[in-house]
């Protein structure tokens, strides 16, 4: 992601998202979440920064819907499609 994506920050821990809100109007914060191994953590991550826009990717095609309504992601993507694009996927202009 950071080839395609050179201003990405990686963080290991929703605590580590110090986003203010104005940070997120300004540069538009996207916040990546592997869903088969963190969805638990989207609450927690949108309550933290509730303005930015949370894309989440999944191993398989029939985990996606499930998965998005579950956890509220704003976009539910299977891995092989995220990472074909990861601007497009993201919303990146």
């Amino acid at each position: 992601m950071s080839a395609a994506i050179p201003e990405t920050q990686f963080v290991r821990g929703v605590a580590a998202l110090s986003v203010s809100a104005a940070d997120v109007r300004a540069t538009s914060v996207v916040v990546v979440v592997d869903l088969a191994r963190h969805a638990a953590k989207v609450l927690e991550i949108r309550a933290t920064v509730p303005d930015a826009r949370i894309v989440g990717f999944a191993p398989h095609v029939d985990e996606i819907a499930s998965a998005a309504d579950q956890t509220g992601v704003d976009v539910a993507l299977p891995r092989s499609r995220f990472f074909h694009d990861v601007r497009a996927a993201i919303g990146y202009s």
